[in-house]
């Protein structure tokens, strides 16, 4: 998957597309990790978002049931927020807290 992104950063139209592949993929790892547990816990589909600085990443958003936990740019915040020691351990283990 490609990202033709502008990093502003570099004031060149330098491409982001390696980080922001490795970023997505990392995501939707998680993602399907989570549906592998059969965890109540499950992300949205990430989305690309430019920050206020002017970068791009991908953001997702972690829910149960109804309720949003928040928006995260990687699995091992979202995974704090969960709070659940055994569900972090088990990240742990899976990602090696990537």
């Amino acid at each position: 998957m490609a990202y033709d992104v502008l990093d502003a950063h570099d004031g060149l139209a330098g491409f982001a597309s390696f980080w922001l592949d490795e970023q997505h993929a990392l995501i939707e790892s998680f993602r399907q990790w989570l549906r592998a547990l059969g965890s109540e816990w499950f992300t949205l589909p990430p989305a690309l978002v430019e920050t206020v600085d002017g970068t791009w990443r991908f953001a997702f958003v972690l829910r149960k049931g109804d309720t949003v936990a928040g928006v995260f740019n990687h699995p091992g915040q979202a995974i704090a927020a969960i709070g659940d020691a055994s569900l972090a351990q088990a990240f742990e283990n899976e990602f090696g807290g990537d």
